[in-house]
């Protein structure tokens, strides 16, 4: 106190000329030091100083900032006023939630709700409905395809957890696998083998290979998990795709350790076969002779009808990658399976590499390329696009939102509308900016500390939030259907 007090005195003693250039001085040092700070000083001092680059930051007024989330939206000067701006922030807020509410449903291309509609519509019948659902690490383990596939299969029947692989990245919540050494995980995304130049990797995207010793078999065994919904422990059919790239192999077939299949196949493409199998059976497949590519086995209901959600999760991928697999060799799996729908929840895995508008629409026209293909060889699908989750990262000292994660999934709902595929928008339905912080922080964490995945509680909770989008839609086509009817 007396060393400001003596400064203070000092001051008083000068002349008003003297006290001018006495602050300028203490001005000048003060930016400098800004931007020294700025520029060497942040991450090695203990304390924290105001950098030069926020020093004339002009704090945003109320209405502002509703201009700027509204603008995310709509063209602002078609709908709002001068007066409106000035005056009334109510109205924008209003106007902001409206558009909001909208833009957390399903969007349609068009407006045109029939893509989903007819789904409805067949399954209704009772016919069988099969959806696709890719997506990176957040789906894996049967994330949100679970919750949706036991919904569906209370709402429409069906039974089984669909396409199951030989050797999961992570377990998997309806079934366990077993399988002896001789497997080896081939995939068509990521890590890719460059000496493998065919491109026939299945619907999975990956393939298993096996080869065994000459004096011993191969074996992979597949039974339900006790924690599964029930629906899907009681799978009644087990359909095999496999291939024999040359010469023989026996394969041998097993449920519940009875022999049910055992036959030599030559050199082959591609091999389907079906059985009809006790419910919940345990299902064994045994492999001796040439080396043999297995791609999936698909456990569903033997009636043919009801729902079949197939959970295919690419870790590490934006999604790009189906353009570069074999298309004919896909397309007889699409042939056989014949998707109702394909989902794509896609986007995050780009976001940390982005850093710039100019790199982020070209991923857009990318991924829009990737529907193109897909439709082209599942022509009678329908597709639904789900943009990523809120992702948060250290910016400048500070724990916050990705910059450029709008942009993204900006770009992506322009490539699904584009190219007459739904959109979801999963960052809007869990709140927006900032909320993966608020879930990983909360009293029961939604989400993992690094601020990318959810925890199970947040896996049920976004689930649940886009079945209630489906559920949604499926009231008002039963509206809709009811009063055409009339």
């Amino acid at each position: 106190m007396k060393i400001l007090w003596t400064h203070i005195n000092f001051a008083l003693q000068m002349n008003p000329l003297k006290i001018f250039w006495f602050y300028v001085l203490v001005g000048l040092m003060s930016i400098g030091f800004s931007v020294l700070y700025e520029l060497y000083l942040e991450d090695t001092v203990p304390f924290k100083f105001a950098k030069f680059s926020t020093l004339f930051d002009v704090p945003e007024k109320p209405e502002e900032k509703l201009i700027k989330e509204l603008k995310k939206f709509v063209r602002t000067d078609t709908l709002i006023t001068e007066q409106d701006i000035a005056e009334d922030t109510t109205r924008l807020r209003q106007i902001l939630d409206s558009i909001l509410a909208e833009e957390k449903k399903i969007i349609f291309p068009n407006d045109d709700h029939e893509p989903l509609w007819r789904i409805f519509r067949k399954a209704e019948r009772g016919k069988r409905i099969r959806i696709l659902h890719y997506g990176d690490s957040q789906i894996e383990g049967e994330r949100i395809t679970a919750q949706i596939r036991n919904e569906l299969q209370k709402l429409f029947g069906g039974k089984g957890p669909g396409l199951v692989p030989v050797i999961p990245v992570a377990p998997r919540l309806s079934v366990k696998t077993e399988y002896s050494e001789h497997w080896k995980r081939v995939p068509g995304f990521g890590k890719v083998d460059t000496t493998i130049k065919h491109g026939r990797f299945g619907p999975l995207i990956v393939y298993f290979e096996s080869s065994p010793d000459s004096t011993d078999e191969s074996w992979f065994t597949i039974k339900p998990n006790k924690y599964a919904y029930y629906r899907a422990r009681r799978y009644s059919k087990a359909v095999f795709f496999w291939s024999v790239p040359e010469d023989t192999a026996r394969i041998k077939i097993f449920v519940n350790d009875s022999l049910y299949h055992d036959s030599i196949y030559e050199q082959a493409r591609l091999i389907i076969r079906e059985f009809t199998v006790p419910t919940g059976a345990t299902i064994t497949l045994r492999h001796s002779g040439s080396p043999v590519h297995v791609y999936a086995v698909s456990l569903e209901d033997n009636t043919g009808k009801g729902v079949i959600m197939d959970n295919i999760p690419l870790r590490g991928s934006a999604g790009t990658i189906f353009t570069r697999q074999n298309k004919t060799f896909l397309k007889l799996f699409y042939d056989y399976l014949k998707p109702d729908l394909i989902i794509l929840q896609f986007g995050g895995n780009v976001v940390p590499y982005i850093d710039n508008e100019k790199r982020c629409k070209n991923y857009g026209r990318w991924f829009a390329s990737q529907i193109r293909f897909l439709k082209s060889i599942a022509p009678d699908a329908s597709f639904m696009v789900i943009g990523p989750a809120d992702m948060a990262t250290i910016i400048d000292g500070k724990l916050q939102t990705y910059p450029i994660l709008e942009c993204v999934i900006n770009v992506l709902k322009d490539a699904a509308l584009k190219n007459d595929a739904m959109f979801w928008n999963m960052y809007l339905n869990m709140g927006g900016s900032g909320t993966i912080i608020k879930w990983a922080e909360a009293d029961t964490p939604l989400a993992a500390k690094d601020y990318v995945h959810f925890t199970i509680p947040g896996v049920k909770k976004v689930a649940q939030m886009l079945w209630e989008d489906i559920l949604y839609e499926y009231e008002l086509y039963k509206k809709l259907e009811k009063d055409e009817d009339l």
